[in-house]
């Protein structure tokens, strides 16, 4: 088994990974280009100054971090996630950038075992298995007792909503990597059981 891999696995047409632990610049170079090429984003940077940018926070952050990439049969990758934990001695990037206290959540919406952040999340392909396939490989092995907090494009975030994640607010929405971006957070007890428990089996 090659460094950081956590397991992979073939459903249908595509090849599953899971890494954990890792710096992977070929998925973040990946998810740079399918939100720059996004005819509805807007950057003020350009493409090599985003991708910069992106690979300095991802390295950071590698040791936190469990990558979920899903590749078609030709090994290219279409589609991609990430789960960052939350750790005393460090920021997430949902509390730099949008000033939400991880501390204060917890306690108002608690118990909470472990903080997820789930980010860099992006597809190239529109079938919406594949979108809840991301969705349900970052979901797997958590506890009921866990919270996720995430920066979302507002039109993915009604896309959530109505597969059965109750996001909350954390603050108020504002231009973040190309579109407008709300930060919100959820417990995994509260996600729709159905989206959940159909495929997975999730550590109550």
């Amino acid at each position: 088994m090659s460094e950081g891999l956590i397991y992979e696995r073939i459903q249908g047409d595509y090849l599953i990974k899971c890494t954990k632990g890792i710096f992977q610049p070929k998925v973040t170079e990946f998810v740079a280009n399918v939100y720059y090429n996004r005819r509805d984003f807007n950057f003020d940077l350009d493409y090599n100054s985003i991708l910069r940018e992106m690979l300095d926070e991802d390295y950071k952050l590698k040791d936190d971090s469990t990558i979920y990439t899903i590749y078609n049969n030709y090994g290219n990758i279409i589609a991609t996630i990430r789960k960052i934990e939350a750790k005393k001695d460090s920021l997430l990037p949902i509390e730099r950038e949008f000033n939400v206290d991880i501390s204060s959540i917890v306690d108002e919406h608690g118990p909470v075992e472990k903080v997820y952040e789930i980010a860099r999340m992006a597809t190239m392909v529109k079938d919406p298995d594949v979108f809840k396939t991301l969705l349900r490989e970052g979901i797997y092995g958590c506890s009921k007792d866990d919270l996720f907090v995430a920066s979302l494009d507002s039109r993915v975030l009604r896309g959530l909503k109505r597969l059965g994640f109750p996001w909350f607010d954390l603050n108020e929405p504002k231009h973040y990597l190309g579109s407008l971006t709300c930060p919100v957070a959820v417990n995994v007890r509260d996600v729709n059981s159905k989206f959940i428990y159909d495929d997975l089996k999730l550590n109550v």
